[in-house]
């Protein structure tokens, strides 16, 4: 390991010397990047409980600007696959690499000069951060000081969870001002989660499709330090609801005619895909986001009809498809034409992906037998209609 170190330190120091070395960058967050205002003295948070509002006073938040781009170091790295990251102190205002070495996440100051310990910053760290290659922020804060995880749930008024959500925090600092921490997203259940310093206070704003928490453009009390608990869990509702998707009912289509074919719907989930913009590169990514779900229904092009419209259409075996979905089956009549939807009408940023096989045979005599297999990939608020026909 020690070797390992060695070789990638001298080439480093060659490179630098080769072109030139890029000082620290100051990929913190600037001084003018904060809230003016302070919360009010008497805003607590208590565990598994809704934060006061605290809202300030025609104050719009100074959101941060794009971040610089990664170092020159990072390529000296990559280039002989060195799995390699930027790290920034947000509010410390400072930045540095870090590279692999096959055990753990080494630490390199932009100068070439290797950290070599952890908890560097102690109680006096916000949040330490590293992006991924589309965006997506994560924190790593316990590595490089005292710092513990917050837990936030985000619901509608109604207590319906809301995903991608952008959960925006910031932090007091000695200049009695907020300042920009981090910025977290809740996944399909509502919940967004960072790792931050346990020495300070922090507030928060949520941003929602449909309206902001506490209001727009002000803050609400995330948590009170110093933190001494390793896990905060805090809940918040947005003022409004998200927009319902159409209902299906269940009901007898068939009731008194022929029953021609025997049709089954089998459906596989694999992944749901939450999507963010975020405020510190000005861009959107993707993240896996928790356990899938879709509402699937047979219904005839009445009923479909009705579904496009957003009336709740007659159909049958209607169900909310989970991972480990149970197979449909329903008996048909050719006398008319028949849709199976799948719906992705509960979520509000989030595309359900997987696949779709449908299967017809003959009820009674007959001896034929028809498969459609379909993947999908779903957005929120739409669906996917396969039309069934009969052909002579």
């Amino acid at each position: 390991m020690s070797y390992f170190r060695e070789y990638v330190s001298i080439s480093l120091v060659c490179f630098m010397f080769a072109i030139g070395a890029c000082g620290d960058s100051g990929g913190g967050e600037p001084d003018d990047t904060f809230l003016e205002p302070e919360l009010g003295p008497d805003v607590s948070t208590t565990e598994d409980a809704a934060p006061e509002a605290s809202p300030p006073d025609d104050v719009v938040p100074d959101l941060p600007p794009a971040l610089p781009p990664l170092l020159l170091e990072v390529a000296t790295f990559v280039i002989p696959l060195i799995p390699t990251r930027n790290m920034g102190a947000h509010t410390n205002d400072h930045t540095w690499n870090e590279f692999w070495d096959g055990v753990e996440w080494f630490g390199w100051e932009p100068i070439g000069s290797s950290i070599g310990h952890k908890k560097y910053y102690g109680d006096n760290v916000y949040a330490c951060t590293w992006t991924r290659g589309d965006s997506y922020v994560t924190t790593d804060s316990q590595t490089w000081g005292e710092a513990f995880d917050v837990e936030l749930t985000v619901t509608d008024e109604a207590g319906a969870p809301v995903d991608g959500a952008r959960a925006i925090i910031f932090g007091d600092k000695d200049d009695g001002k907020w300042h920009y921490v981090y910025e977290a997203f809740t996944d399909v259940e509502g919940v967004a989660r960072a790792n931050i310093g346990r020495g300070h206070d922090y507030g928060l704003m949520v941003q929602t499709s449909f309206g902001d928490w506490p209001e727009p453009d002000s803050l609400g009390l995330l948590v009170e330090g110093p933190v001494e608990d390793d896990l905060v869990s805090v809940s918040v509702a947005v003022p409004g609801t998200k927009a319902p998707g159409p209902a299906a009912v269940e009901t007898d289509l068939v009731g008194g005619l022929m029953l021609d074919v025997d049709l089954r719907v089998e459906t596989h989930l694999d992944a749901t895909r939450t999507l963010a913009a975020t405020l510190t590169y000005d861009t959107t990514f993707s993240r896996a986001s928790g356990p899938a779900r879709l509402l699937r229904f047979v219904t005839d092009a009445e009923g479909y009809a009705a579904f496009q419209a957003g009336d709740a259409p007659a159909a049958m075996g209607v169900a909310t498809v989970l991972d480990a979905a149970q197979p449909l089956d329903v008996q048909l009549s050719l006398d008319r034409e028949w849709f199976v939807v799948l719906a992705n009408p509960g979520f509000l940023h989030t595309v359900v992906l997987g696949g779709v096989t449908v299967t017809a045979t003959p009820h009674g005599e007959g001896d034929w037998t028809k498969t459609l297999d379909a993947p999908f990939e779903i957005p929120p608020g739409e669906h996917l209609a396969i039309r069934l026909i009969s052909q002579d």
